[in-house]
């Protein structure tokens, strides 16, 4: 079983397997959001996959624990780096390590601990990258079948 949606004037099938488990009938939905701006027009794509309410769960649990896990990492970054320049009397070090600090934490924290962490993955080129590597061969299997040409257009 298949749903078909639309993205980028394509149709495209998605298997009713929860994305992220692959074993049970997806009972709620995962949006992956895309925004595309080229030139002056901007383009909202919105694809949604099937998902168990336990993967659900598990899946925000662990983006919970994970946000937690961050702030302390954050928080013991910041208290050594504000103990160390008043160790050596210097406010405005602490005020330029606190920014370089929050950058690089957002990019390291968002790229490399949530987003492997999500069932599904809009790339900016507009491939589809699943957690569960058996649905996304699923997946590009229905979507190869149905953009080959048909037989009708052979002729």
């Amino acid at each position: 079983m298949q749903s078909v949606q639309w993205f980028d004037e394509r149709a495209i099938k998605v298997p009713f397997e929860c994305c992220y488990c692959n074993t049970a009938i997806g009972d709620g939905k995962y949006r992956v959001k895309k925004v595309v701006r080229k030139d002056r027009l901007t383009q909202k794509y919105v694809l949604e996959f099937p998902i168990c309410g336990d993967c659900k769960r598990r899946y925000r649990n662990k983006t919970i624990l994970n946000y937690l896990l961050g702030i302390l990492v954050f928080s013991i970054l910041i208290f050594g780096i504000a103990w160390f320049s008043v160790e050596i009397n210097v406010a405005w070090l602490t005020i330029v390590f606190l920014i370089i600090l929050e950058r690089g934490f957002q990019f390291v924290f968002g790229k490399f601990v949530l987003e492997p962490l999500r069932p599904a993955i809009l790339n900016s080129d507009g491939k589809l990258t699943f957690h569960n590597k058996e649905y996304e061969r699923r997946f590009e299997a229905l979507n190869s079948l149905s953009n080959a040409p048909q037989e009708d257009e052979l002729d």
